[in-house]
């Protein structure tokens, strides 16, 4: 780019007294609009009036150009002024518009590429780059002149050992397990590790630079042994209880889950605190393993929670696709194979990519599998149906059940502590082990210590925050033990003090660290709204769940306002109130033979809910329904066999019931206009209905 270059004269600047930094300083305060400031004038009443001072007064007519920053004056030593062109050379060139420095020596970067016919070929390249050295060391520099090669190979070669570690790792997994799919789930903890890691890297504000990126690369190749740990654990202990004592997948996914919890947090947690030492920033030599830590810390953590979360979805997903081909059998299979394999290779005539043609082709054969999947499942639909549509001869109802806004099975294992303190209060038992609170106490103490140590090595805002909520959570946490060591013997007022102080003080200690430590009255302010809300919040959560308020039955001008805050707090996840568990059915016993069959009973009772379950519209809670002897709830679908149509369906509301009833009977044969009328008067007269006939049939019951 154009520049603008001053050549000083040594013996001009001598004669006149002058040196190098007087001509640079004079320089540094000469801009094309000219040099202004702004100086304060003094009133005697004391008021200021801010005066500007420039050397122009018109930019865009009186600005400095060439001439002019050649006859810019520079003060010497003896107070005289002397221009620029009497003690330096001013001319024009072109230039480099940035200037690089490496240990404030200057970098000059000079790129160069190598043909694709040498690029496409591991000798040929290794033969180019030796020329180059040779090259480059045979050439002579002058003094304070040096040359360093960086080739890309450097830059990827710890992209390089991530994929020869994930296909060793995959190797020797697939010898252990005996099994091609196994190591796949196990590999699934790696792209959540790689996530983690990328998010550890910038809230800690560390990239891939030059100075920190290999350290950080290195540490995702080591991650990738670690992270896959884990999910070793999980994924062996699934197969040992199907295996060895005959678990369904479901049952062998959540047994395994539950008993390999604590195994999977500690070996983790060890990690975790191993590595930690070595995130802390402590200068000198230290300062390359920060990246490397940082990394580790972010990927395993990551990789933990995906472990007992991702994996045992994978493991389900993977055996489910597995005995979905295995239904399909081999000749749907194949030519779903061949028609993906015709799709790729017309993928990649269209675009000449490889790349283009290899990204399709799963997706591809996706849809293939689907397609044939569904035409399978038509055609074994209406076989099915035609077998058996003339053969059923019994239907049985075998302890059915079915509860509306009954909890999940996840809900119910994350209650069952609390379902088992229930039971012993209601026997009279303490479902305190105090025991083992004093046991746990053993390593929450050491934990909530540490956490106080590394207050003093956050700067960050962000890590400060997360570290002060950390910190609370824990001394409530401990602050919970106690009380639960202490319970029964202490006196209430104790106890109420207690409370107060988790509940009050501690949250209000928070606020006074953060805003102590941040300075930022904003975030003080809006965490104060959030522990207000959430305090408000629960109360009337509360208040909703013991009884003292119920929302259907406020009344007053502002009841609508009151009914509407209430049902949002008692609808807040974890604080609110859960709705009221409504059983439909509960342990019917039910056997149906040919024939029609009539199901009678009160408004409530359950009929519609019993026919939608039978018809496969809604899932029962428990309980099997057998037709001819087969379970239809583990056979997949009846369609075909049996249909499902609403009490409603055929009626119309908007016909009285004369019109309707004369409706129903033209459909019924009855052509005879006086026969039909007589008919329906009839039918009208025995249900005491015929003072109602030109009533809509849409206001009966």
């Amino acid at each position: 780019s154009p520049e603008v270059q001053v050549i000083p004269d040594a013996a001009a600047l001598f004669d006149r007294q002058l040196g190098t930094r007087e001509v640079l300083a004079a320089m540094g305060d000469t801009r094309w609009d000219g040099f202004r400031t702004t100086v304060p004038f003094l009133l005697p009443d004391a008021t200021e009036i801010p005066i500007e001072v420039r050397t122009i007064e018109e930019e865009d007519r009186d600005r400095y150009g060439l001439a002019e920053f050649k006859r810019s004056r520079i003060l010497n030593q003896v107070g005289q002024y002397v221009s620029l062109d009497e003690v330096a050379r001013v001319r024009t060139d072109e230039g480099r518009s940035n200037l690089l420095r490496t240990d404030q020596a200057r970098r000059i970067v000079v790129s160069y590429r190598f043909p694709s016919e040498i690029l496409d070929s591991q000798p040929r390249l290794e033969t180019a780059r030796r020329v180059v050295r040779t090259t480059l060391q045979d050439m002579v520099l002058p003094e304070g002149y040096s040359i360093e090669i960086t080739e890309a190979q450097e830059e990827t070669i710890y992209y390089w050992m991530m994929g020869v570690a994930a296909v060793l790792i995959y190797m020797i997994l697939a010898s252990l397990f005996e099994s091609f799919a196994s190591p796949v789930i196990i590999l699934c903890t790696l792209p959540p590790a790689a996530i983690g890691s990328c998010w550890a890297l910038m809230m800690s504000g560390t990239g891939l630079s030059q100075q920190e990126g290999p350290m950080a690369l290195l540490g995702f190749v080591v991650l990738l042994g670690i992270a896959v740990n884990n999910g070793i654990i999980l994924i062996d202990a699934v197969g040992v209880l199907r295996s060895r004592f005959g678990y369904r997948r479901e049952r062998a996914v959540l047994a395994a889950a539950r008993s390999r919890v604590r195994p999977i947090l500690m070996t983790t947690a060890t990690t975790l605190l191993g590595v930690l030492p070595l995130a802390l920033e402590f200068g000198g030599d230290f300062e390359i393993w920060p990246p490397f830590a940082i990394t580790v810390l972010g990927g395993l953590s990551v990789s933990m929670v995906s472990t007992l979360i991702l994996i045992p979805v994978v493991y389900m997903g993977l055996d489910q696709i597995g005995a979905w081909l295995a239904d399909m059998g081999f000749i749907g299979v194949t030519l779903s194979l061949l028609a993906t394999a015709a799709a790729g290779y017309g993928v990649y005539t269209r675009y000449e990519s490889v790349f283009w043609a290899a990204l399709s082709i799963l997706p591809i054969w996706g849809v293939f599998l689907s397609a044939v999947w569904i035409v399978l499942k038509v055609h074994r639909a209406r076989v099915s149906a035609r077998r058996v549509a003339d053969a059923v001869y019994s239907i049985q109802l075998r302890n059915l059940t079915k509860t509306y806004g009954a909890p999940g099975r996840f809900a119910r294992e994350w209650a069952r502590s609390e379902r088992r303190r229930g039971r012993l209060m209601e026997t009279g038992l303490d479902p305190q082990d105090r025991k083992a609170v004093r046991d746990t106490l053993f390593w929450k103490l050491p934990l909530l210590a540490l956490l106080l140590f590394f207050a003093a090595y956050f700067e960050d805002e962000i890590w400060i925050y997360l570290h002060g909520v950390a910190l609370a959570f824990m001394l409530a946490h401990v602050g919970q033990c106690f009380g639960a060591l202490w319970r029964g013997h202490t006196s209430a007022p104790v106890a109420r003090i207690g409370d107060f102080l988790r509940k009050v003080v501690l949250p209000l200690g928070f606020l006074a660290y953060v805003h102590w430590r941040l300075n930022l009255l904003s975030v003080t302010i809006a965490s104060f709204g959030l522990w207000v809300v959430y305090r408000l919040a629960r109360r009337l959560a509360n208040r909703v769940r013991t009884g003292k308020v119920n929302p259907d039955e406020m009344s007053g001008r502002v009841a609508w306002a009151r009914r509407w805050v209430y049902r949002m707090a008692s609808a807040l996840p974890l604080i609110g109130v859960p709705r009221p568990a409504f059983r439909a059915l509960s342990g019917v016993n039910l056997e149906i033979g040919r024939g029609m069959f009539g199901l009678l009973g009160p408004n409530g009772a359950g009929k519609t809910t019993l026919m939608r379950i039978l018809c496969r519209v809604l899932e029962p809670s428990c309980g099997s329904i057998l037709i001819d002897g087969r379970n239809i709830l583990r056979r997949g679908s009846i369609h075909g066999l049996i249909g499902y149509l609403p009490q409603h369906f055929g009626n119309y509301g908007h016909l009285s019931a004369y019109e309707f009833l004369e409706y129903r009977a033209l459909l019924e044969g009855f052509k005879d206009r006086k026969i039909r009328e007589t008919r329906v008067i009839e039918s009208l007269e025995q249900v005491n209905l015929i003072e109602r006939k030109e009533d809509p049939i849409g206001s009966f019951s």
